[in-house]
């Protein structure tokens, strides 16, 4: 399984899933960083409505051998935080 095989796997399986009433799934979705204003594209994404707030979820797929190294996680959450 490549790369992109993963991350639409990924993408089903929360659109199946459902995830308690997510509104919409997407795969690649960009997003512009309000500090950067930079383009960024995350792997699959999805937003819910929980008790009428808009939640928005990002999630970073990695299929490797061995664990995520920390640069890795450092980096998502830099994404989150822009």
């Amino acid at each position: 399984m490549n790369f992109g095989d993963y991350e639409t796997l990924v993408q089903a399986l929360v659109r199946d899933f459902k995830l308690a009433g997510a509104l919409e799934v997407f795969h690649l979705r960009e997003f512009v960083g309000k500090r950067s204003g930079r383009k960024i594209k995350v792997d699959v994404s999805f937003e819910m409505d929980l008790s009428g707030f808009k939640v928005l979820f990002l999630v970073e797929c990695k299929h490797y051998n061995q664990n995520v190294d920390v640069a890795e996680i450092e980096e998502f959450r830099t994404k989150m935080d822009d």
